[in-house]
């Protein structure tokens, strides 16, 4: 919230620039022309100061319960964002497999736990979903029909899409190889139509590159590799991670890339290094029942498997038997396009180690699963053992889906119990994020007194700034009210270990229990 309103107050994009400003700065536009307190005082340009924590916490204590409102208007206005990612499951599924598909895909989207979470948080995960997807989908509108509008479209999106998140910059890599793979495939290629379409792929990587230069005002633009201050070990050239906390570093400076232009803005590049710096510092992660310092390979394959739906992996299995057995007319090529972004991008995250909390970072794969699942509604009516798997396992997803609604942060699939169990295998941001506070405060508000009041939840926010009257919780049991989130229940250093012996008299959402102990609790 904070390093969206400081784009708009000043033109700063240096607040959290561990990400590109797009989504923030669309989900504050309403919030800038609202009426807010902001107090700057705390702001640090050291980029390992991360002052937009320190600022945030500033905002809520500013405005308060305002704070829920702001908020609000602020999810409401990235919803389009969703809705384009809907249409173009819709239409792509439909170019390739027909309307049946079509529908199939938009369904699995617009019911997938996953998407309704992230599409009611200004977080950028869904919008770069959703940009990321629409510029696919005009790539390969684009490949099929080689035209300067697809190319244009193309490329347009292409920078949206990293001006959203520095993840999509594997297209750049990606694009061209299979673009060269399609023509090095296909027959009766003439040599004009390599020089024509590689000149439109030339223009589509330009005007991406051009739309990220726009989005931050050519701030920095073309500034020499050499002369940028690093505080990763990746661009530091350090090999001990505890060196370099000035900054003032950079293992290109005096070789023969000192002076090669970056084109494009420093605080994208510098983004880019603090995220690298993040990783390689590493983060407390959990799963499992296990808090390690580090991550695990498998971490997000794991979580997709427990955190979506069953219904959706049966139908991810009769799309792969349907392929295998080459029941589709569809080429293999558009399989490949489809299929291959998702692969890389699991591949990329799975491959950053220093910690692995989010299942968010992989929710850019969904839409080109979704799509190419959907390949089997083709199969509808056709065969009746096929059409009843596929009404029974949909209309599964959805009411699993929707027996959660609106909590589906904390979604789980029924493979591990649903949500109840969830805290057994995951916690932070894919159960409980804080997402539930405005929930507690109703209920606190409907309770006769309660003392003591102790509340523990899993944000960086003073409780009493919310309205929630509540003291941290003492070391051991003592007669109260007690209101733990999920993340600090079974966090790291167990804490509140001495809760075991009693259970929850009832639950917030699914991220906050609430315990009521007297001298003759019962266990």
């Amino acid at each position: 919230m904070v390093a969206g309103l400081a784009f708009w107050h000043f033109g700063d994009t240096s607040l959290y620039r561990v990400n590109p400003p797009l989504i923030k700065v669309i989900a504050t536009l309403p919030v800038f022309l609202s009426k807010h307190e902001t107090n700057w005082a705390a702001y640090i340009p050291n980029p390992q100061a991360r002052s937009e924590f320190v600022l945030g916490s500033a905002f809520f204590k500013l405005n308060g319960v305002h704070s829920f409102w702001l908020f609000s208007i602020a999810r409401w206005i990235c919803i389009p964002l969703s809705i384009m990612g809907g249409i173009v499951c819709y239409c792509w599924a439909t170019d390739l497999y027909g309307s049946k598909s079509g529908i199939l895909a938009l369904t699995m989207w617009c019911f997938s736990p996953n998407v309704l979470t992230w599409g009611a948080s200004i977080t950028p995960d869904l919008g770069t979903t959703a940009l990321g997807i629409i510029a696919s989908y005009a790539m390969w509108k684009w490949l099929k029909t080689p035209e300067w509008f697809h190319a244009i479209f193309s490329g347009v999106f292409l920078g949206l899409a990293l001006l959203s998140k520095t993840l999509w910059i594997f297209l750049f890599i990606y694009w061209p190889l299979y673009w060269f793979f399609l023509k090095i495939t296909s027959k009766n290629v003439t040599k004009s139509q390599w020089i024509n379409q590689g000149v439109q792929l030339s223009i589509i990587l330009m005007i991406g590159i051009y739309f990220v230069n726009l989005g931050y005002g050519f701030r920095g633009t073309f500034k020499p590799l050499g002369q940028y201050h690093f505080i990763s070990n990746t661009l530091t050239g350090n090999t001990n991670h505890l060196e370099n906390t000035h900054g003032l570093e950079n293992r290109f400076r005096g070789g023969i890339l000192e002076k090669v232009l970056i084109p494009v803005p420093e605080d994208y590049v510098l983004g880019i290094d603090l995220q690298k710096r993040d990783f390689e510092l590493g983060k407390w992660s959990y799963l499992r029942g296990e808090h390690r310092l580090g991550g695990w390979w498998y971490y997000y394959i794991y979580a997709i498997l427990i955190k979506v739906p069953l219904g959706y992996w049966l139908l991810f299995l009769l799309a792969c038997f349907y392929t295998l057995k080459k029941l589709t007319e569809v080429s293999y090529r558009d399989d490949l396009f489809l299929i291959l972004p998702a692969v890389i991008i699991l591949v990329l995250i799975s491959s950053q180690t220093g910690f692995t909390k989010y299942l968010r970072y992989a929710l850019p794969c969904f839409p080109f699963v979704f799509i190419w699942m959907s390949k089997i509604a083709q199969l509808c009516g056709q065969q009746f053992q096929y059409s009843l798997t596929i009404y029974i396992s949909m209309t599964w997803a959805i009411v699993s889906s929707l027996t959660v609604y609106p909590h589906s942060m904390s979604y789980f699939n029924e493979l591990i119990g649903g949500p109840s169990a969830g805290a057994k295998h995951l916690l932070d941001a894919n159960i409980d994020w804080g997402q539930d506070l405005l929930e507690l405060k109703k209920w606190c508000d409907q309770q006769p007194a309660m003392e003591p009041f102790y509340a523990d939840c899993f944000t960086f926010l003073n409780m009493n700034d919310l309205g929630i009257q509540a003291k941290h919780p003492p070391s051991e049991a003592s007669p109260g009210w007690y209101a733990i989130s999920i993340t600090q229940r079974y966090g790291r250093g167990k804490r509140y270990k001495y809760l075991d012996q009693f259970e929850p008299v009832k639950k917030i959402g699914y991220s906050i229990l609430i315990y009521h102990l007297t001298d003759s609790a019962n266990k």
